[in-house]
């Protein structure tokens, strides 16, 4: 018996080194030049991300974005949460789309040539199907917080945590779609003037929700404000100087440094990188977002990648700093849904992360 066990043992030994060597084999193979190639792309951008950052930093409208939101005033959310259409549906919340789907499909298919098409937009107000008086009461609210009164904070409170690609949304395409027949509403109103500045005030509470998907669609309802902006100017509607629009260089710039900014806070991005940009005196564009949209599912990742066997990866060093940027987070940002996973101690691999090895190259 005691050969008998000392054969299993030294068979299982051997069976564990092998697995260690072969995963460390693997790994070399087949992770280690792609994370190389991710790694060697980040040197290569870093620059520009840093000039649009600095570019960025000198454009009014963006300010939400990057420093820290005092969330000082009235919010947003007490009243718009409730009246806006969120994605999965909400047993909680189910206003319907503030954009009939017919109407929103021709108006997302629209061009630049608005006024070619008025005729049937001039129907849909005379006949009611479209109502905006969402614009009437925005200028009493200083930011929107879309975490609490909201299908999100229902989650919570009935101990359902999703994972981010899970977590409800409010309706995107209604929004641009909303904001797009405002503008056109002016061309039968007359109040240009009034609808650019509607609709900027409703660009600026979005930027304030620290929400990445909400972000982006603020950056293009600003593309169609540049389309509003020209047809209006062309037609002498208002003149030049009576309203400066927001270029598409710096749409763009803002689309790819929030994009990068949330693609780089990862647990395998060089240590030095994630000190340069997360952890600067400066916050970068997006910091809030990215930090609830990505630093959750990294910290699902923890355990596998700190716990190591002898010749395996250790990037403990890399968690120190998600933990310090998520130190950071908790003062200059509003991570009310990701506190909660903490506070409830979510951060694992059982059932919160969908597809957790998909965050590893």
């Amino acid at each position: 018996m005691r050969n008998f066990l000392l054969a299993t043992f030294f068979t299982l030994a051997v069976l564990s080194i092998t697995s260690v060597f072969s995963l460390e084999w693997l790994t070399k193979q087949k992770v280690d030049p792609i994370i190389q190639v991710h790694i060697s792309a980040l040197s290569l951008i870093l620059p520009e991300y840093n000039e649009d950052n600095d570019f960025l930093r000198s454009q009014k409208i963006f300010e939400p974005l990057l420093k820290t939101q005092n969330f000082v005033g009235e919010d947003a959310g007490k009243s718009l949460n409730h009246l806006l259409h969120w994605l999965p549906e909400s047993s909680q919340f189910q206003q319907p789309a503030q954009v009939p789907a017919d109407i929103q499909d021709f108006i997302l298919r629209l061009g630049r040539e608005w006024q070619l098409h008025t005729s049937p937009f001039k129907v849909y107000f005379e006949r009611k199907r479209v109502d905006l008086k969402i614009f009437n009461s925005l200028e009493s609210f200083s930011y929107w917080n879309i975490e609490k009164n909201s299908p999100i904070q229902k989650l919570i409170e009935q101990g359902n945590l999703l994972s981010q690609n899970r977590l409800p949304s409010i309706d995107s395409l209604d929004l641009i779609a909303l904001c797009k027949l405002r503008y056109i509403e002016a061309l039968f109103k007359g109040d240009y003037l009034v609808a650019l500045q509607e609709v900027r005030k409703f660009v600026q509470l979005l930027l304030s929700t620290e929400n990445y998907r909400l972000e982006h669609t603020a950056i293009s309802i600003l593309e169609a404000e540049h389309t509003a902006y020209t047809l209006y100017i062309q037609n002498e509607w208002i003149k030049p100087e009576d309203w400066i629009p927001i270029d598409s260089n710096a749409t763009r710039r803002a689309s790819r440094a929030i994009q990068a900014t949330k693609g780089l806070l990862r647990f395998w991005t060089p240590p030095q990188i994630l000190k340069q940009i997360y952890l600067s005196p400066q916050l970068p564009i997006g910091f809030c977002s990215a930090v609830s949209e990505s630093l959750s599912q990294e910290f699902a990742l923890k355990d596998i990648m700190t716990e190591h066997l002898p010749l395996e990866r250790d990037y403990s060093q890399s968690f120190q700093i998600l933990d310090a940027i998520w130190s950071r987070a908790q003062n200059d940002c509003h991570p009310y849904y990701v506190a909660q996973l903490v506070l409830k101690n979510k951060f694992s691999l059982g059932g919160f992360v969908d597809t957790p090895f998909s965050r590893i190259p």
